[in-house]
C-alpha cells in the first residue's frame, strides 16, 4: 500500500491522514536535501523527503514538524528515539 502526502505552503495535500489513539512508534527513511518536503508511506515505513540539508539538525526539526502536522499533534509529542544522526529512524508519537 503507499499512499502520498506533499507538504506544500498551503499544508498537505494527502490522500490519508492517519490518526493515533494512543502512544505508537513509526519506522522512518529519512531523504534530506531534496527540491521538495513529502512523505509516502510504503508498506508501513514512512519514507520522508525533505527540503532541509542533514546539517545541525534542521533535518531532524523539519522531520519533526511535518509528521506533527500530519498527525495533527504537538512538535513536542513527537521524539526521535533511535537514530538520530541515521537515515533510518523509529520516531515515538504520544497523544
Amino acid at each position: 500500500m503507499r499512499t502520498f502526502l506533499c507538504a506544500g505552503n498551503i499544508g498537505f495535500r494527502a490522500f490519508k491522514h492517519t490518526t493515533i489513539q494512543h502512544n505508537m512508534r513509526i519506522q522512518v527513511r529519512v531523504s534530506p536535501g531534496k527540491k521538495e518536503s513529502r512523505l509516502e508511506i510504503i508498506d508501513g515505513v514512512f519514507a520522508v523527503e525533505l527540503k532541509e540539508r542533514a546539517e545541525k539538525n534542521k533535518a531532524n526539526i523539519a522531520l519533526i514538524k511535518l509528521l506533527a502536522k500530519h498527525f495533527k499533534v504537538s512538535s513536542s509529542d513527537v521524539k526521535i528515539k533511535k537514530g538520530l544522526t541515521s537515515r533510518n529512524k523509529v520516531i515515538e508519537i504520544e497523544k
